[in-house]
């Protein structure tokens, strides 16, 4: 698509992309609509480059996860800023994790142990809530490669975990 207008239908659709990447991401509304809005006037200088809906699309996902990612790093990086100064003044007491909190502790750093691709096709999935096609749009894959790289970390992630069964 070489014109720099597109149809209000395409525009609405990307809007949607870049909104449900985002929300994934950040789970959180405010933001995520933010860096739909901040996705959708990136994307639209850079329409005579992009190309075709299929480029366009995919550049909306990886722009709305690669936001998403760095607004998240950013609040964390300010909450863990602001929570350093408060531990200075006021040491929080020790909390002993539940049993949900262990569980999700562990399969976290299982999931972290596993192939790049199968961690962030996990990841994406099951911990952010992204449909295949999305996941697809964001790793810049085939949707038949998300699902080889989902079963292929799903049976790697079982034996992860049944090695740490006998470890527990």
């Amino acid at each position: 698509m070489n014109s720099n207008e597109l149809p209000s239908q395409v525009i609405n659709e990307l809007s949607a992309i870049a909104f449900r990447v985002a929300m994934g991401v950040l789970r959180d509304r405010d933001p995520a609509l933010d860096i739909a809005q901040e996705v959708l006037i990136n994307t639209h200088e850079k329409l005579p480059v992009l190309g075709g809906d299929n480029r366009i699309q995919a550049y909306v996902a990886r722009s709305a996860y690669n936001r998403a990612l760095n607004a998240q790093r950013n609040a964390t990086a300010r909450r863990d800023k602001l929570e350093g100064k408060m531990v200075m003044n006021h040491p929080a007491p020790t909390k002993v994790p539940g049993e949900q909190a262990e569980l999700k502790s562990i399969v976290t750093s299982a999931v972290s142990q596993l192939a790049d691709r199968q961690n962030q096709a996990l990841t994406l999935r099951f911990f952010q809530g992204l449909k295949i096609r999305e996941i697809a749009m964001v790793m810049a894959i085939t949707e038949g490669a998300v699902k080889t790289h989902l079963a292929r970390g799903l049976v790697n992630l079982k034996v992860l975990l049944e090695d740490l069964e006998g470890v527990l």
